[in-house]
């Protein structure tokens, strides 16, 4: 789905969990209802057939907020092949106006909720808008080696979805909290799951508001956080931009003609 065909009314918080053989569940933010479709249906989506899945991992080397295993059931939905481009964010911004985080003034009363009590307010000049990147290295390397690729680089999966591990984390509307999958066991269901109702993470207690990213990056590795398996997953600040982090749209809308689906392998 271009972004560009999103008008900025009506917004809505899509929290899915799906797509159980071989990718992470992904959902975003959207902002409205698309306006170009095909045949009746979002142009740019695939169709993702409802069903029921085990969600997390206990297998050695797993992580403690990946369990334990939750039997799991979704309605069915939409999903964007790809991650958002950056071509297609612009035209976004440039029909809405739409300013990033990275692009606002710092709020010092918002910032001070996340510094220990009495921490002096900065000078001006350090309350000035900005994103995290990271340090260039002091000598040339093979970029081709350490950032995104154009999506589409490399082959789909079973369901026809581009980068849904590796490439960028995606954004999840999901809090986060490591002990989700633990309280989700106890509940009598899970259907349709949405996530805590707010989030906590131990490792950040001063951080107000985390949300999930899954799918991992660029920068992951089997030997630092492997973090391209299905059920892996960590809590990110949603005021925190990052070269590595990137979301595609999720609609839960019914096909208006049903679509042809190969089954996933």
């Amino acid at each position: 789905m271009t972004i560009s065909t999103f008008t900025p009314r009506n917004p809505m918080s899509l929290s899915l969990a799906v797509i159980s053989i071989s990718v992470a569940f992904i959902a975003t933010l959207t902002a409205g209802e698309p306006v170009v479709k095909t045949n009746g249906n979002p142009a740019g989506m695939v169709w993702i057939p409802g069903g029921t899945f085990s969600m997390g991992c206990e297998l050695e080397g797993s992580r403690l907020n990946e369990k334990p295993v939750v039997k799991a059931s979704v309605d069915g939905f939409w999903l964007d092949e790809h991650d958002v481009t950056n071509s297609e964010f612009r035209s976004f911004v440039e029909a809405t106006g739409y300013k990033t985080t990275a692009e606002r003034a710092v709020d010092w009363e918002e910032l001070k909720k996340q510094v220990a009590p009495g921490t002096p307010k900065p000078p001006d000049e350090m309350l000035r808008p900005g994103s995290l990147v990271f340090i260039p290295t002091e000598g040339p390397v093979d970029l081709r080696l350490a950032g995104s690729s154009p999506v589409k680089t490399y082959p789909p999966n079973g369901y026809g979805l581009s980068d849904m591990g590796g490439n960028v984390w995606n954004w999840v509307s999901d809090f986060y909290r490591p002990d989700t999958r633990a309280r989700q066991k106890l509940e009598p269901s899970c259907h349709n799951p949405t996530g805590p109702k707010s989030s906590y993470n131990p490792a950040h207690p001063d951080e107000p508001v985390e949300r999930v990213t899954k799918g991992g990056s660029f920068l992951c590795h089997a030997n630092y956080c492997e973090s391209y398996r299905p059920a892996a997953r960590r809590g990110t600040p949603p005021d925190t931009g990052m070269s590595h982090i990137g979301f595609r749209c999720a609609l839960s809308e019914a096909p208006r003609q049903q679509p042809t689906q190969d089954k996933a392998p």
